[in-house]
């Protein structure tokens, strides 16, 4: 989702601190307010084999070699190893980083539950590759599911192998697990096991059409904000008022936008603002 668009609903008060630092604050799962956060239930031992020996079977087949079988003798021992591994990616999830976002900044909904009933603002965001990169973010849609959270770290492997097998079409399946060990490969796939994990909420939630920015280290503001703010939308005289010589001083090229109500309950129409200094005799 590089170079994608997405809006923040911030209080008054969090909306001076973050403009004020030039910061997002990324939140732990913890500090959100689904008690559901990050949980999930793990697969056995025997369900991850499953799955890897599925794929790599996919593999071979595609490139005329015999499917490698995983000795199920050693299965205790590698239950223990799975285990460590899953409570290793737990401790990681459980302090992740959490911006929550969404796509639209006339949302009536997003306004009363984030954005102070509209006493506060939107900021609308702009991600570059450069930007994620350097802050090792990720950014990505959240799903919603009624279905039990049970994870298999195993599905995430079999999305990154496959892959890997379409970029390296010459590569034997015993070539591409030597790769998979390697710090790219089991980077790409941390990043899309964790986005899996702690972007996925019941359908109650649905509604909110959610959108996250993750990155590795919760409970800490990252400088950012004066790179990706693109536009600043308010629904609130008082609110526009409020912020608006702190932005003339501190954000003039920011944009401003100002939506209006035709009284049917929607936000239909946004009008851009330009901030002037008017000269007092």
């Amino acid at each position: 989702m590089s170079g994608y668009t997405v809006c923040k609903y911030v209080t008054a008060e969090t909306a001076k601190k973050c403009l004020s630092d030039r910061t997002l604050y990324l939140a732990r799962p913890g500090q959100l307010n689904d008690t559901l956060e990050a949980r999930f239930a793990r697969a056995s031992a025997g369900a991850y084999l499953d799955v890897v020996e599925s794929t790599l079977a996919k593999i071979a087949s595609k490139r005329g070699e015999a499917p490698l079988v995983f000795d199920r003798e050693a299965l205790p021992e590698f239950k223990a190893l799975n285990e460590q591994e899953n409570d290793r990616f737990q401790r990681f999830c459980e302090n992740i980083g959490i911006c929550s976002l969404t796509s639209h900044p006339n949302h009536q909904a997003m306004w009363a539950y984030y954005g102070q009933g509209g006493h506060g603002l939107c900021l609308e965001l702009k991600f570059s590759n450069e930007v994620l990169n350097d802050h090792e973010l990720l950014l990505g849609p959240v799903k919603y599911s009624d279905q039990p959270r049970v994870l298999n770290r195993a599905d995430d492997l079999r999305e990154s192998l496959l892959e890997m097998a379409d970029q390296n079409p010459n590569a034997s399946v015993r070539e591409l697990l030597k790769l998979s060990f390697e710090t790219p490969f089991r980077r790409r796939m941390g990043l899309r096991m964790a986005q899996r994990a702690t972007s996925r909420k019941h359908t109650d939630w649905k509604h909110e059409n959610e959108i996250r920015l993750l990155g590795p280290n919760g409970g800490y503001p990252i400088p950012i904000l004066e790179k990706v703010l693109s536009k600043i939308h308010f629904v609130n005289s008082k609110a526009l008022a409020l912020f608006a010589p702190f932005l003339r001083e501190h954000y003039p090229e920011v944009p401003l936008v100002y939506w209006e109500s035709d009284h049917t309950g929607t936000l239909k129409h946004g009008r851009s603002m330009e901030l002037n200094l008017i000269p007092v005799d």
